[in-house]
């Protein structure tokens, strides 16, 4: 669960129904003490899976085993670190990303400087530009409205028409993919 906090960082919340672990990503990595303002979404996160257990047990007249405690682990020392002030949004979807792909996090798994090399901002822009239901002008995310195909006749030539409009959409499609 992507969180953002104070409407200036995002971090991540992972919750691990399997292994009942909760842990926190944060790729300022600066809160890793147990006493710190990070933890507070472990705690409130913990609860919340506690109190809905205990709804779901209340709902059920058969007999429920109790599955075990949930732990929790703030992982920020541990995750990729951002070096500038505005990439947590984009290092918070990698994240989750990568989790969803069962990769492990640790401070080797990728860097700053592989969200530069991967125009990982750019990717994010395009796949959500793409797929959004708002109109967005095909410039924008990377596409181009189909020009018709222009052909000049300034002097009789010896290639019939249809070759001429296909070299002129060929050249187009090429200097388009350039």
């Amino acid at each position: 669960m992507p969180v953002n906090e104070g409407n200036s960082h995002w971090l991540l919340v992972h919750v691990d129904v399997e292994s009942r672990q909760i842990c926190l990503y944060d790729s300022g990595g600066s809160q890793t003490s147990a006493n710190n303002t990070n933890s507070r979404y472990l705690r409130v996160m913990k609860r919340y899976l506690q109190d809905a257990e205990a709804e779901v047990a209340r709902g059920r007249k058969e007999q429920t085993t109790y599955l075990g405690p949930w732990t929790i682990q703030n992982r920020s020392g541990f995750t990729p670190k951002q070096t500038n002030g505005y990439d947590c949004g984009v290092f918070t979807l990698v994240n989750m990303s990568l989790i969803a792909r069962g990769i492990n996090l640790d401070s080797g798994s990728y860097s700053q400087e592989t969200i530069y090399r991967h125009q990982t901002r750019q990717h994010i822009t395009h796949v959500i530009l793409s797929t959004s239901e708002i109109s967005v002008p095909l410039q924008i995310i990377g596409g181009r409205p189909p020009q018709p195909a222009v052909v000049t006749l300034s002097a009789p030539s010896s290639t019939p028409l249809r070759q001429r409009k296909a070299s002129v959409t060929q050249k187009a499609s090429k200097a388009h993919r350039k």
